[in-house]
């Protein structure tokens, strides 16, 4: 007996894999101890089988006929590929597999098959499969409901903000201070909820259109979002941001939304706005820095949450979901977004990871 089929008799023993080999009309010749665990019968009971007792009969019907055909035209069917198959085991419990076939140099033929159950590969699909459906679920009712909130409670809110106007323009001039208070509170809140349907509208379209991906300089950008600002009490400056790869769309809506957020919530007459960009053999770091109050530890999660604000409606005016759209743009683009220290003495730093 050579070395080389000790060699090869130690391989098929040791082998994590279920080793079979079978002869050229299908009788089992091999059955290495991987197999006889994957589908629970002793080598014994499957030495000179057919092949066929591994399969459901569905499938063990049209096995002879791959071999026959084989064997008269030299067509390969899954000779020397690999395929996904249903296995049977031995209490008649049938399992999907992952199959090798390869055919054998012996003098009298022969094939030998290397299996792998995959059934916990095939649950982890089901589950993202299903996880997709039920997100593509959500998401289509997110898009009605955002639909019915922009178009149908318009009207109703267009009815109260024409009411309040009359209110006004009849008795504005008589009123108290107390109850002028109350009617401009009921503008504020008319302006907020009208703000909050358009930006819930805006939230859902995200990512709904396909988007047209380009290169995008973020200098010209950034001084475009500037320009449309209010930020007279504001000093902005701009570091030699890169060239990226991006919907100028959404990079348009990023920006608005972090340069607004640091200028709506600085708590000082006059502040100061960074952006920076750098290149990193991976990604491209984009950063907004401001000098302002900064945000707690316990709230750089919660401030991308939807509908959240670091202080009460009444104090500042906003729908809360400015930075919800900067995480869902993030998320769509496979970014990353974390919150840092500033490069001021105060504030906070948004630091975007943009993959190059």
């Amino acid at each position: 007996m050579g070395s080389h089929y000790i060699e090869y008799e130690t391989l098929v023993e040791t082998a994590v894999d279920a080793t079979i080999t079978i002869d050229k009309v299908g009788k089992i010749k091999r059955f290495n101890p991987a197999s006889e665990k994957l589908f629970q019968y002793a080598k014994e009971e499957v030495i000179g089988q057919n092949i066929k007792i591994l399969m459901p009969t569905r499938i063990s019907d049209n096995h002879d006929g791959y071999l026959s055909a084989f064997l008269k035209t030299g067509v390969k069917n899954i000779i020397g590929t690999g395929r996904e198959v249903i296995g049977r085991r031995k209490n008649g419990v049938e399992f999907p597999l992952e199959l090798s076939v390869g055919q054998m140099g012996w003098e009298q033929g022969g094939y030998v098959g290397i299996l792998r159950d995959i059934s916990e590969r095939k649950l982890f699909e089901h589950q993202i499969s299903d996880h997709v459906k039920k997100l593509a679920r959500s998401n289509e009712d997110l898009a009605q409901f955002a639909y019915i909130a922009s178009h149908d409670l318009k009207a109703p809110l267009r009815g109260i903000a024409n009411l309040a106007g009359w209110i006004d323009d009849k008795v504005g001039q008589h009123m108290d201070e107390e109850c002028a208070s109350y009617m401009k509170l009921l503008r504020g809140r008319i302006d907020r909820l009208d703000s909050l349907l358009f930006n819930l509208l805006k939230y859902s379209r995200i990512g709904q259109e396909e988007s047209t991906v380009e290169s995008v300089d973020l200098n010209k950008l950034v001084q475009g979002v500037i320009d449309l600002q209010e930020t007279k009490n504001f000093s902005i400056s701009v570091d030699n941001l890169p060239t990226v790869q991006a919907s100028s769309t959404e990079m348009t809506i990023l920006f608005q939304n972090l340069i607004g957020n640091a200028m709506k919530h600085h708590d000082q007459p006059k502040g100061n706005i960074q952006i920076t960009g750098i290149k990193t053999p991976d990604h491209f770091e984009l950063a907004v820095h401001d000098d302002g109050p900064g945000i707690q530890p316990n709230m750089t999660d919660k401030v991308f949450s939807i509908f959240q604000t670091l202080k009460p409606r009444d104090e500042l005016e906003g729908s809360g979901m400015g930075l919800a759209f900067v995480k869902k743009i993030i998320e769509r683009n496979n970014a990353s977004i974390s919150i840092e220290k500033s490069n001021f003495d105060r504030g906070a730093a948004f630091i975007i990871q943009w993959p190059i």
